[in-house]
């Protein structure tokens, strides 16, 4: 459990690399000067502690000017936008990657941005709150490749030669989800509920089994019927998740960004509130019934880390009031 909540550790760069390759991240594979650049930034954020910025890997591209090089730049930033992640927007902008954590606290330097001396203690606080996921992907496979036939037949495309995509409305409101089917017999689910997260509790796994059932039960119908076999939700695997916390803090707005670590000011589009959350992205590649005991982990670590403070506390009231009553008996 330490080691999938920890912004200190991180993988070995292959580790990394296959982790992001095997995940949604990346529906097609970097060619091999790409995996040089990858691992050119992997170096800069693990050894230098920092994003890597256009500077940092001019030397990686063709051209023989700078304007090419940053041509170039951008389009790499471009085509790997869901795995790469800005740390920094200063005048020359820094970046990370997906899954990997900077030790080092940066800022977002805006006017709206007030920055806290006491992180410890806002992160504390979130943490209190009921912990929470959202932007759920979960792997599944299906026993042949009938579903994907069924779709192309019906006429969605082919994206990326291996893939048609299904986008499912009306499953529950404010709750989006998106089905990959591929080729081959994989199939994506990717689940958006930033304002509508699930839980991540007990009841919060019911929520998100049945949420998943009924996707599977409109994909079916969908697909004029037909009674595709796919696992069971307990052994689908979990890929990647953002999880966190909400709490209400005063009027100031927070903007941190420590590696996958983010404090931010959230605006619920459904209830309309402003409160300040608590975010991580998690490389998971957990079934979910793995998934379930990492939640019940959680919330006994928090369990555990309030029963402490809480005696931490009585202990410090105690020796403040024994320390009142040595004084006054000297009086």
């Amino acid at each position: 459990m330490e080691k999938v909540f920890s912004t200190s550790v991180n993988p070995d760069f292959n580790t990394w690399l296959t982790q992001l390759i095997n995940s949604y991240v990346f529906q097609q594979k970097p060619t091999k000067p790409e995996i040089r650049i990858f691992h050119r930034a992997y170096d800069i954020i693990v050894t230098e502690r920092r994003g890597f910025t256009v500077k940092d890997l001019s030397g990686l591209w063709k051209g023989n000017t700078e304007k090419k090089r940053e041509g170039s730049f951008r389009s790499f930033i471009h085509k790997w936008k869901d795995c790469i992640i800005t740390v920094s927007n200063k005048k020359i902008r820094e970046y990370g990657l997906t899954g990997l954590y900077i030790n080092k606290l940066t800022d977002y330097h805006t006017s709206k941005c007030e920055i806290s001396s006491d992180f410890d203690k806002l992160i504390k606080k979130c943490k209190r709150e009921e912990p929470q996921f959202h932007n759920i992907r979960a792997e599944s496979y299906l026993q042949d490749n009938e579903l994907f036939e069924r779709l192309k037949q019906m006429g969605k495309p082919v994206l990326k030669g291996n893939f048609v995509s299904v986008k499912l409305t009306d499953i529950e409101p404010n709750r989006t989800v998106t089905v990959n089917v591929y080729e081959k017999g994989k199939m994506l689910i990717l689940i958006g509920c930033t304002d509508v997260p699930f839980a991540f509790t007990h009841n919060g796994m019911f929520d998100l089994c049945e949420f998943v059932t009924q996707t599977i039960s409109y994909l079916r119908l969908y697909a004029q019927g037909l009674d595709f076999n796919t696992q069971r939700f307990r052994n689908m695997i979990c890929k990647i998740y953002d999880f966190g916390h909400d709490t209400i803090i005063d009027d100031r707005r927070f903007d941190y960004t420590f590696g996958q670590l983010q404090v931010y000011l959230h605006e619920n589009k459904v209830t309309r509130e402003k409160q300040t959350r608590y975010e991580q992205t998690i490389v998971s590649n957990q079934t979910f019934s793995e998934l379930s005991d990492t939640v019940n982990d959680y919330n006994n670590q928090i369990g555990n880390e309030i029963h402490n403070e809480q005696i931490e506390s009585l202990n410090q009231y105690e020796k403040e009031k024994y320390a009142i009553f040595q004084k006054a008996s000297k009086l």
